[in-house]
């Protein structure tokens, strides 16, 4: 906590939100994981977002799915402290790294059909790219789009 501010106070308070957000948005769909990979891209504490994640999981679903998401969420932590640890960033092998991570979800989750789940999955991957684009403009970017020369009036 050596570069704490109220302002990254409200940042991990507003990952907090959102997680819950979108883990209730359909009943024992992990929405929330989509939004993982994003937080975790950014230059947040990867073990504080984790812990968030896992917590907002205790809160939206049952003891056995929370147990699946946190395994995911551990898989994911791994992955992004190995890259960080080779100053790497994730890229395209990030789907791979989901699907990996969504397996605990369908091992764990018994309620649903197959396609469902799938389904649900396939919403997931593609919101997973969004967010990682809309949380780097929120919390990198800040909204600065710098115009090129040729665009100034």
């Amino acid at each position: 906590m050596k570069n704490f501010t109220y302002k990254s106070l409200f940042k991990y308070l507003f990952c907090a939100f959102l997680f819950f957000l979108a883990n209730n948005l359909i009943n024992n769909v992990p929405f929330a994981i989509s939004l993982l990979p994003a937080f975790l891209g950014c230059n947040f504490s990867l073990v504080a977002i984790t812990i968030i994640f896992c917590l907002t999981n205790l809160l939206s679903f049952s003891p056995i799915l929370s147990l699946a998401l946190c395994l995911s969420a551990l898989f994911l932590l791994l992955i992004y402290f190995i890259y960080k640890s080779k100053k790497a960033t994730v890229k395209g092998e990030l789907v791979i790294y989901l699907a990996i991570a969504l397996l605990p979800y369908f091992l764990f989750n018994f309620q649903g059909n197959i396609y469902s789940k799938l389904a649900y999955s396939a919403i997931i991957y593609a919101f997973s790219i969004i967010f990682n684009l809309f949380i780097k403009v929120i919390f990198i970017n800040a909204f600065k789009i710098k115009s090129d020369k040729s665009e100034k009036v």
